[in-house]
């Protein structure tokens, strides 16, 4: 598809991944729809063309579907067992009937505890394809919802543990935790194999704050400290990032139930990933980098991996949030540049 450098790159960007696979490379999922939304949103947008024709090059195409099998999906498939395209087009109808707004209110919540499938990568692309459609509501972005809803039902995994009252701070709770020497090239196996009994003590001796908004402050604060301390397991704690912020702003369609339960689920993926891949503390004090957030996204567009332009532009986000400083030193140690 060719697209063109207009104000609806983004719409003809989207347009161009529904013709792909929501994962290559042997289960890797496809970030296009992620980062051309991050771009958008961060005022990129003049670079989603050059990006996404370099990208699309690395996909596989959507498998061609028997006429059949192409036909709506009009009864729930089982959460975690149907392939994507499946769920994708169960949603779809469900849009058809009901309107996008009312599938996204029930189905947010509903996958809520399942946010960690896929490496989050499913709660990621709904929470991008959400507030792009908050912005403008198209063909395209409603469609996209559809897909993202989609991989987030299909790769649904909800991890072993129960919520709990506890007292700890995020920091000493993760302390409890023993990292679980799993293997696996994936990081969805590396946590699929984690110690239930160690996990389920760690996430409920945790104390979550009764505003949701604290609780996503501090997550996200201890997401950047352990992510600083972990550069042989970037890309992993990449995600300890960047799915919180996802669910934040996804958190916004809930009511205050809903927006703790979904805080709740941004320590849970946190601390998943760090029974997984913890090897040592969190960085402690403060930290300077000298670079702005514009120079720091030009820096990740520049170099033009997914996961980098999605990190500086949540992260840029999450940035009022958080010590600004600290958070723009962990952004640069990421992209190489300190």
């Amino acid at each position: 598809m060719t697209l063109m450098t207009d104000p609806s790159t983004l719409d003809q960007a989207l347009a161009a991944f529904h013709s792909t696979a929501p994962e290559f490379g042997g289960g890797l999922s496809n970030h296009g729809p992620m980062v051309v939304e991050s771009l958008e949103h961060a005022g990129r947008s003049d670079s989603i063309y050059s990006w996404t024709t370099g990208y699309l090059s690395k996909l596989d195409p959507l498998p061609s579907a028997p006429a059949e099998a192409a036909a709506s999906v009009t009864i729930e498939p089982a959460l975690g067992g149907a392939e994507p395209d499946t769920w994708t087009r169960f949603f779809l109808d469900q849009i058809d009937r009901r309107g996008v707004d009312a599938v996204i209110d029930e189905w947010a919540a509903r996958l809520l505890s399942g946010a960690v499938g896929a490496a989050g990568h499913g709660a990621l692309r709904a929470a991008h394809a959400i507030r792009s459609l908050d912005v403008r509501s198209t063909d395209a972005r409603v469609v996209e919802v559809a897909h993202g809803l989609g991989y987030w039902a299909s790769r649904f995994h909800a991890l072993p543990g129960r919520s709990g009252g506890g007292r700890l701070s995020f920091d000493r709770a993760l302390a409890v935790m023993r990292p679980t020497p799993t293997a696996g090239w994936l990081i969805s196996e590396r946590v699929a194999s984690i110690d239930p009994r160690s996990f389920g003590a760690g996430v409920s001796a945790a104390h979550l704050p009764s505003d949701p908004g604290a609780a996503f402050d501090e997550i996200s604060d201890l997401a950047l400290r352990v992510l600083a301390t972990h550069q042989e397991a970037t890309i992993a704690f990449v995600h300890a990032v960047t799915v919180p912020a996802a669910l934040r702003h996804l958190s916004m369609r809930l009511d205050r139930e809903g927006r703790r339960a979904a805080a709740e689920q941004a320590w849970w993926v946190l601390a998943a990933l760090w029974t997984a891949y913890g090897r040592r503390d969190p960085l402690v004090g403060a930290a300077g980098c000298r670079e702005t957030w514009d120079e720091l996204l030009d820096r990740a567009i520049a170099g033009g991996d997914e996961h980098h332009i999605k990190l500086s532009a949540a992260v840029a986000d999450e940035s009022p949030r958080v010590d600004d400083a600290l958070a723009r030193f962990v952004v640069a140690r990421v992209l190489g540049a300190v």
